[in-house]
């Protein structure tokens, strides 16, 4: 889990691991090798997904075709239309609506789901292109509590097999699913650690309660 205030770096971070922008200095490894300068679905292909503070989703088509996107992405070639959608991935697609509750809609075009259901998709395609580092940017930024929580409850399913790195501003939901966190203010990391020791940090609570810079009094 990675938290600070705004401005402190977070989402640019991802942009930088992602491939989406260049570092400054410095080199970005990912699973061992050096991806600095490698295009962003370079690095999704060996095994890096992300989800973005604004949805990316292809609004005018259905929850389902979103998802058969996601999934023929992953491939190396897709010839033509990856054989017309392949035989078998509406019905793959389909079986993975089901397994994270969301098949009712999957004839729905996406601009007419609600926004909470919409950030659970993206979720969902990220999960369809079976990421190794799963980097979730902000999932529960403009949600309900109601939305909220069923998107912490679609975290907490996800397989264990996949390193999360999530950014949130909610610290109910943060200490909720962090089992690691870092802060990071004004680029730096100024602590980390278990989510319970961070909240007696008093550098932590310098950035978060406004009464002081981190080391001053």
């Amino acid at each position: 889990m990675l938290v600070g205030p705004n401005g402190a770096g977070k989402s640019t971070l991802f942009q930088i691991v992602s491939g989406y922008l260049p570092p400054d200095r410095g080199s970005v490894v990912l699973f061992g090798a050096d991806v600095t300068r490698a295009a962003p679905y370079v690095r999704s292909r060996m095994g890096l997904g992300r989800t973005f503070q604004i949805n990316a989703l292809f609004a005018n088509l259905t929850v389902q075709e979103n998802v058969c996107l996601a999934m023929l992405g992953c491939r190396r070639s897709l010839g033509i239309w990856g054989q017309a959608v392949d035989r078998n991935i509406a019905g793959v697609a389909r079986g993975q609506l089901e397994a994270w509750e969301m098949l009712e809609w999957s004839d729905v075009p996406v601009r007419q789901l609600a926004y909470g259901l919409q950030r659970q998709l993206e979720i969902l395609l990220a999960i369809c292109q079976k990421p190794r580092l799963l980097l979730l940017d902000e999932p529960t930024a403009g949600l309900s509590p109601r939305e909220t929580e069923n998107i912490v409850r679609l975290i907490q399913r996800l397989p264990r097999d996949i390193t999360l790195l999530v950014v949130e501003h909610d610290m109910d939901v943060a200490f909720e699913i962090a089992d690691h966190m870092s802060v990071l203010h004004l680029g730096q990391v100024v602590a980390t650690g278990h989510p319970q020791d961070l909240q007696a940090n008093s550098d932590v609570q310098a950035i978060y309660l406004g009464t002081g810079a981190p080391g001053r009094q």
